[in-house]
């Protein structure tokens, strides 16, 4: 209680009473800018009236500190997503296949640095946007010369960043009997 109580005082003195944005800007850890900007996109798009619009930048701030969910991808030919699910499990988190990406698991809870497929390469953390971005260039019908000798196609990744689609596509290229060659700069 004598915490709560000196917690309350402190906020009290740091956090601006007035104007609403600059409290909301302390309040929701964002910019004063972006509240104002997020606040007039609110009115100027018509998603809220002047009587509306305080409540809703609230909700919307709120909403947009909230944790996303976490995305693990279960690269094909190393592990499958029922695998993938099994392996979260037994480190005493829970994981459900993804409703809508094939090789992506929602994993609800838990440390994905304790799963042995995510340590040893077979699976790893990825967003399932991400996931369906390296799926779509692979089903995507391919013209022109970008075949290897032997007749397998050439894939190159020309912005592989730290390598997550990289990894994807790495896996789905040994599915389709691709050469896969990425690069960052």
């Amino acid at each position: 209680a004598a915490y709560d109580a000196e917690y309350r005082t402190l906020f009290a003195r740091v956090v601006p009473t007035e104007p609403l944005t600059a409290r909301l800007a302390v309040e929701q850890s964002h910019p004063e800018w972006i509240v104002k900007a997020l606040r007039q996109a609110l009115i100027g798009h018509g998603a809220s009236t002047a009587g509306t619009v305080d409540e809703d930048l609230e909700r919307l701030l709120a909403a947009d500190n909230a944790a996303p969910e976490l995305h693990l991808v279960a690269r094909p030919g190393l592990i499958e997503v029922e695998e993938l699910v099994r392996a979260v499990e037994s480190t005493a988190a829970t994981a459900a296949a993804h409703p809508h990406v094939p090789t992506a698991v929602v994993l609800d809870h838990g440390d994905p640095g304790a799963i042995a497929a995510i340590r040893d390469g077979r699976a790893a953390v990825q967003d399932a946007g991400s996931q369906v971005v390296a799926a779509a260039l692979v089903a995507t019908p391919r013209t022109g010369p970008g075949h290897a000798p032997g007749g397998r196609e050439r894939w190159l990744d020309l912005c592989a960043g730290p390598g997550g689609k990289a990894g994807l596509l790495a896996a789905l290229a040994v599915r389709h009997d691709a050469d896969l060659v990425a690069n960052e700069v």
